[in-house]
């Protein structure tokens, strides 16, 4: 859909986006400043959803490029090479190498849309600055970094990546990392989430159980993948994901492609294809079904990886490039 008119007086604004910069919002000046929240919002999602793409193609570029670099970072020096990606003790491997670059924030938003992470400075740069913010889960704990936190935050890297780089994986070696994480917990909880300690942890846990017995750490970590996938589609279940396909679906390249070539996006996913400020952009029932169906799937990846795993991991993978925009 095209921008909204505006004065005379203002600058014509870019209603596609270029390589590096996103669409500009579609109203904006004196008209924006008379609008209610709801209709700048709508006005947003009417452009979003009607040209099925607002995002600069550099995005893309910047994620595949991010995803060639992390993995080859890892399959060329971090890796044991006389073992296979999912063999010998490189599983916990990429574990700790996944936490590292979550708690340092590689893995986080940066470049073109990353706002002030444009370098991925946000995350490391807070968690070792004395005096920043922290979420102390002690009451009584001023919500401020002690110099002690820094240092233990610097303790936490080295013992990551010490693991990292030992020749192999052992108790010796991961204990460090584990109690390390444990007590800057309590009194810095910031730590524990840029570490997805939510999953993370769990199979940090079940690597320290695989030290000590390989096939009850083995059944842990298969029971922590599996509950994240099944518990992941029943947090879809509700009427709030049919909402969220209708907004993040538009983003992919490739319905934006398939629109170039006539096929009618917009007629499956929406019930409005007019262009107008009315516009009636909720959910078609095509998308409605689609919204069900994915959270069916997600919820049955889990059972599916435990108990038919040719069957599970298969499909599993193929989510992956079904989430990438």
């Amino acid at each position: 859909m095209a921008p909204q008119e505006q004065s005379s007086d203002e600058k014509p604004r870019r209603s596609q986006p270029t390589f590096f910069l996103p669409a500009e919002p579609p109203v904006w000046g004196s008209q924006h400043d008379t609008m209610s929240y709801r209709d700048r919002i709508r006005a947003w999602n009417n452009q979003v959803v009607g040209e099925l793409n607002a995002f600069p193609y550099g995005m893309y570029v910047l994620i595949v490029a991010k995803v060639f670099i992390y993995l080859w970072v890892f399959d060329n020096h971090l890796r044991d090479p006389q073992h296979g990606w999912f063999s010998g003790d490189n599983p916990q491997r990429f574990l700790l190498y996944n936490i590292l670059g979550d708690v340092v924030g590689l893995n986080s938003s940066g470049g073109p849309l990353g706002m002030r992470y444009k370098w991925y400075a946000g995350t490391w740069y807070n968690l070792i600055m004395p005096g920043s913010i922290t979420c102390p889960l002690v009451p009584g704990i001023p919500a401020k970094r002690h110099f002690l936190q820094s240092v233990g935050y610097v303790m936490y890297l080295w013992s990551l990546i010490r693991a990292i780089r030992a020749p192999s994986i052992t108790l010796e070696i991961l204990l460090p990392v584990v109690v390390v994480l444990a007590i800057l917990t309590p009194f810095d909880f910031v730590t524990f989430q840029a570490s997805r300690g939510e999953h993370s942890g769990y199979l940090l846990v079940c690597c320290l159980a695989l030290c000590l017995d390989q096939r009850v750490g083995l059944a842990g970590m298969r029971c922590c993948q599996a509950a994240l996938w099944s518990w992941a589609g029943c947090a879809k279940v509700g009427p709030w994901f049919k909402y969220v396909n209708g907004f993040m679906m538009p983003n992919s390249k490739f319905l934006a492609i398939f629109a170039m070539l006539g096929v009618p996006v917009s007629a499956f996913l929406f019930r409005d294809l007019s262009t107008g400020p009315k516009r009636d952009v909720n959910p078609s029932r095509f998308l409605n079904g689609l919204a069900s169906l994915g959270c069916f799937l997600e919820m049955a990846l889990g059972p599916l990886n435990l108990f038919f795993p040719t069957v599970g991991v298969p499909w599993q993978l193929s989510f992956i490039p079904t989430f990438c925009p």
